[in-house]
């Protein structure tokens, strides 16, 4: 019979893997998501458009922030970041608006943010599973920064 300490030794490849795949979810739907917003900030016109370029301005200057962190925490597992995002949750067609109307672009952003909390879930479920707290606590105040952003586009929209 196998000792423990070699079944986890042959577990640790699948391990990183797992988790990176996960982070790489998080990565894509994080970049897209971060991309969608500065355009947004570009674009946006209207009599909220002030307001909304401050608030988009904050929200993708933090995510791009987070970029670094969620990449770092791949390459820190051992694996190399994936260099597109082919495989991220978000629809492709996130980036394909072509209106300014401001109610347009929170409810595109409000839909991006709910299906990237979608797969922060499910990342944190597979670092939750491999005991990788470091990556469980990086994917927690990720959920937290990202619900707050949900929030604060909700309650412009609500007005």
């Amino acid at each position: 019979m196998p000792s423990k300490k070699h079944d986890d030794a042959d577990r640790a490849p699948l391990r990183r893997r797992s988790i990176s795949e996960a982070l790489c979810h998080v990565l894509g739907n994080t970049c897209r998501i971060a991309a969608t917003t500065q355009s947004f900030y570009w674009n946006v016109t209207g009599p909220q458009a002030a307001s909304l370029k401050s608030i988009f301005a904050v929200q993708y200057r933090e995510m791009h922030d987070a970029l670094d962190r969620i990449a770092m925490r791949s390459r820190a597992l051992g694996e190399f970041v994936a260099q597109d995002y082919s495989d991220a949750v978000l629809l492709p067609t996130l980036l394909a608006i072509s209106s300014s109307k401001s109610d347009q672009m929170l409810k595109i952003l409000i839909e991006a943010h709910e299906a990237s909390l979608l797969s922060l879930d499910a990342a944190m479920d597979v670092a939750d599973a491999y005991q990788d707290r470091t990556t469980v606590a990086l994917l927690a105040n990720r959920e937290e920064v990202q619900g707050q952003h949900l929030l604060d586009l909700r309650s412009v929209l609500q007005g």
